[in-house]
């Protein structure tokens, strides 16, 4: 299959899915929309892999959406803002840098229930 087939089957499985010329320029393949996914480089690959219930649902909660990614690729955590900015929300496990640069909005949560909330300046 190629990149836009494999969004396009993924996204049949929802009622109301995004458009695969939406997803695709966000994950910025639009221009290896043709080419076969085995064929994709690696950070591609990984852009691709991303959970396809994302491509279909715009507002959807993330539980490490970085687990098993490079997390030091830029656009990954680029394409994660722009997720952010629409409304999106990501889970993130508690580390320094993400907590810096990512959130708006920290909560510690101990089984099941928030013990501490705030911003990334308290």
């Amino acid at each position: 299959m190629n990149v836009r087939e494999t969004i396009e089957l993924f996204a049949s499985f929802y009622s109301e899915p995004r458009r695969a010329s939406e997803v695709l320029e966000e994950l910025e393949l639009t221009e290896k929309s043709e080419a076969w996914v085995g064929k994709l480089s690696g950070g591609q690959k990984q852009r691709l892999a991303w959970p396809p219930r994302w491509w279909a649902i715009p507002h959807l909660v993330f539980d490490e959406p970085t687990t098993g990614l490079d997390p030091q690729s830029r656009q990954l955590w680029d394409i994660i803002r722009a997720f952010q900015k629409k409304g999106g929300t990501v889970l993130l496990p508690p580390t320094t840098w993400t907590s810096e640069r990512l959130c708006d909005r920290l909560a510690i949560v101990d089984h099941g229930q928030i013990i501490a909330e705030g911003t990334p300046e308290i």
